[in-house]
């Protein structure tokens, strides 16, 4: 297990943190004021998917020596994203998927399926690695010439298109299934009056 801090904002420059690991405790040295991310590592074994490894993230504000911090690690989620409607395979060379994580904004973006990792990975065209536990919005765009409009995006029964991506201690179980369409989409309502009468004369 590896523990590591760094100001807010920052992404470079992180320092470890000495960690016991018969205990799990730590201290670290005299640090300035500020909100700091605290973020605990530990590698598992890579041959098997649902324990490739654990991760923790802490936002912590030091105004002043604190102590009974807590920092829960939890496994990191491997999920497939099937898609279909492309006409082409290379196409998918053009295709975005990303997630943005509610809480801090993290984005992260799945990886086509690669030929090292099959073996290891039920089969999927792309693959968002090592994904920790929150909740994220689902967004998906294309680069391609040809049109492509997003006819839906699953996970079990939720519906990504209303309803956010939860990634929990069960979501290696569940893929992201999205399906493309060729051309344009159509759009139907009904336009009312503000009184509720029907029509528009």
């Amino acid at each position: 297990m590896q523990l590591f801090f760094a100001p807010t904002g920052e992404s470079q420059g992180s320092q470890a943190i000495k960690l016991d690991p018969r205990t799990g405790e730590f201290q670290t040295d005299w640090l300035p004021p500020g909100t700091y991310n605290l973020q605990a590592i530990a590698e598992g074994d890579s041959s098997t998917p649902q324990s490739a490894a654990v991760a923790a993230h802490l936002s912590v504000t030091a105004t002043s020596s604190m102590s009974g911090l807590h920092v829960v690690v939890a496994p990191l989620s491997n999920v497939p994203v099937r898609v279909e409607g492309l006409a082409r395979k290379e196409d998918l060379a053009q295709l975005v998927v990303w997630l943005t994580a509610e809480d801090t904004g993290a984005i992260r973006a799945a990886e086509p399926m690669r030929k090292d990792s099959a073996a290891n990975l039920p089969s999927a065209e792309m693959y968002f690695l090592s994904l920790p536990q929150a909740t994220y919005h689902l967004d998906v765009s294309s680069a391609l010439d040809n049109p492509y409009y997003l006819e839906s995006a699953k996970s079990g029964s939720a519906d990504l298109l209303t309803n956010d991506f939860v990634v929990d201690s069960a979501a290696s179980a569940h893929s992201i299934d999205i399906i493309l369409r060729r051309g344009a989409a159509t759009l139907s309502g009904t336009v009312n009056f503000k009184d509720g009468a029907p029509g528009a004369q």
